[in-house]
Formats: C-alpha cells, structure tokens, sequence
C-alpha cells in the first residue's frame, strides 16, 4: 500500500499539476472542475496509461534512494536505542 501511495503522490500528483499548467498556457485553455477534471480529460484524451508513463525513470529513480535511505535509517535507530518503535 505504501508504494501506491508514494507512488500517486511523488509521479501522479506532478503530471497532474503540470497537465493543468499546460492548459492554462494555451490559447483559450482553462481549468474547470480542478484536479478531477484533469484526470478525466487525460484519461479520456490519451487513455488510463497515460497515468503510468514515467513509471519505469520513478521506479529507478526509487531504487537507489532506498539502497541507501532504508540501511541508514535502521542503522541510526539502533545508534540512537529506538529499535522497538
């Protein structure tokens, strides 16, 4: 459940906004109905995958980070005696 979350909101949420931006800067383009509108409009023009392009450059991106984060977290909650939190 965790990836799906971080997932949304560190690859969706972006898109979206930028999605949104990118409308507003056209010629007659503007936002209505806010971020559900968005969403349907790009399922709608491009498809539910559209969703998902990105996936694979977030996914590596991800891996690296937590190489490093996770073993470093662990390590310091040992050092600081906060193992069992």
């Amino acid at each position: 459940m965790r990836f799906v979350t971080e997932y949304f909101t560190n690859n969706m949420i972006p898109k979206i906004n930028n999605m949104m931006i990118a409308q507003v800067g056209t010629v007659g383009g503007r936002v209505d109905g806010g971020l559900m509108a968005c969403v349907v409009g790009i399922v709608r023009e491009e498809g539910a995958p559209a969703l998902y392009r990105g996936l694979t450059p977030a996914l590596c991106r991800q891996g690296p980070v937590m190489l490093v984060q996770m073993p470093l977290i662990e390590q310091l909650r040992s050092a600081l005696g906060l193992e069992f939190l």
